[in-house]
């Protein structure tokens, strides 16, 4: 069965400049919302998780833009506005921020669940 509104739904982001491609079916943002609930994961895992799932080619995005791919993410889950995602409860992307809140990478380079 076809599905007319995947043509409607982007098939890339642009990341520092380079345009990646990304996973825009809702079951990936599914997982990635579930991550970024998940309160068993700190902020460089939840990160770590939303880069894997969103990104096909995560490797290919180099680590000190990886700031800048989750925020991209995150502005595709949350319908594509310019606004920034509120953090309070029942708003954003995902409905509620993670107690602890800070999704981004903690340090520069690869996300701890990314290096190995």
């Amino acid at each position: 069965m076809p599905y007319p509104w995947r043509e409607l739904l982007p098939i890339s982001v642009e990341v520092g400049g380079a345009e990646y491609a990304i996973r825009s079916d809702y079951r990936a943002a599914l997982d990635i919302c579930a991550a970024l609930s998940d309160p068993e994961l700190d902020g460089r895992e939840r990160a770590a998780v939303a880069l894997e799932v969103f990104y096909p080619d995560v490797d290919a995005i180099p680590p000190e833009r990886y700031e800048e791919a989750v925020e991209r993410c995150l502005w595709f889950l949350g319908g594509g506005t310019e606004e920034p995602p509120q953090k309070e409860a029942g708003v954003g992307p995902c409905e509620a921020q993670p107690e602890g809140g800070d999704i981004q990478p903690q340090e520069e380079g690869a996300p701890a669940a990314l290096s190995a």
